[in-house]
């Protein structure tokens, strides 16, 4: 009898019209049951998050404050404007090369700011190009704006002479690239 209850509240757990009374008031007597499966339900998964295209930014030459002296070193950086999550970029330095000589490209520190750890170096070919790439997806790269390199020219002849920067790129640590431009500048040497 004992058994017999069990198995009824057990099934009037699942059913409660499982179990009904017998005809003579003793114990309840089972009632049939349709056996029913159930299906599990399947998780959905989220779509897929699409790569965000990051607005333009740009790699602004900054030209130095006072004109330059023939012979004299000359000062100039490259600074980008609204980055996102920059992790590696490079550019070639394009001149007049009978005004003036690149001497050296030094880092600057906005690549490193966030705590990324660039690695920069310079390759020649015909002209110099220099470049700095970042590895890992963390820490995230610095966004907004700051000073990438320094370029350091010697001045060959006075005038008017451009500077422009060419095989401009920057990427996200992803490789998602950022869309960058870049304007040419002119700096009078005297």
């Amino acid at each position: 009898m004992k058994q017999l209850l069990s198995i009824c509240l057990f099934a009037a757990a699942l059913s409660p019209a499982a179990c009904t009374g017998g005809d003579d008031g003793d114990a309840p007597t089972p009632s049939p049951t349709v056996a029913t499966t159930t299906t599990a339900a399947v998780p959905t998964l989220p779509p897929p998050t699409p790569t965000v295209v990051a607005p333009t930014a740009a790699l602004v030459i900054v030209p130095p404050a006072a004109p330059a002296a023939v012979g004299a070193p000359v000062l100039v950086t490259v600074r980008i404007t609204g980055a996102t999550n920059l992790a590696a970029f490079q550019f070639t330095p394009v001149f007049d090369e009978a005004a003036l000589e690149l001497v050296n490209i030094t880092d600057a520190a906005f690549a490193g700011s966030t705590g990324r750890v660039p690695t920069c170096s310079r390759s020649r070919m015909e002209r110099t190009t220099y470049f700095c790439v970042s590895g890992g997806a963390q820490p995230a790269g610095p966004s907004g704006d700051g000073d990438l390199a320094v370029l350091e020219f010697r001045v060959l002849a006075a005038g008017q002479t451009q500077i422009a920067l060419e095989g401009i790129s920057a990427t996200m640590p992803d490789a998602t690239d950022i869309p960058v431009t870049s304007q040419p500048i002119s700096i009078t040497v005297q």
